[in-house]
């Protein structure tokens, strides 16, 4: 009796263990991490030269902007993502380097307070 109990013991423990390095090794089973942003093939055209001021963070390289002279950000409210961790900060003014725009990379989805849904442009300095 004690030997059938055993090993019933020992195969659950051992299937208990195949089971999770089969989900956290080779990640079958867990959801697939979404990125709310749809890039464009290419990137698009440019949707400002002037200077963008940061008013929400979303990642350490990804930041909601807005123009710097827009306060009442009645103009383009765009999503900037760098290729590095620029560490944003509320009300930081980027500077947009001579001869430089933002450009049109993608659009990124999120959802606002009220639960509805928006859409903003992705931009890239280039």
């Amino acid at each position: 009796m004690v030997k059938h109990i055993l090993s019933v013991l020992a195969g659950a423990v051992i299937g208990a263990a195949i089971t999770l390095v089969v989900v956290f090794v080779y990640g079958v089973g867990l959801p697939k991490q979404q990125d709310d942003i749809v890039w464009l093939e290419q990137a698009g055209k440019c949707l400002t030269k002037e200077n963008l001021r940061v008013f929400g963070i979303i990642a350490p390289n990804k930041a909601l902007v807005g123009e710097e002279k827009d306060y009442m950000l009645d103009k383009q409210i765009m999503l900037l993502v760098t290729t590095h961790n620029a560490n944003f900060y509320e009300d930081q003014v980027i500077r947009m380097p001579a001869g430089k725009c933002a450009k049109h990379a993608g659009n990124f989805n999120f959802r606002t307070r009220e639960d509805g849904v928006r859409i903003v442009p992705v931009v890239v300095i280039n």
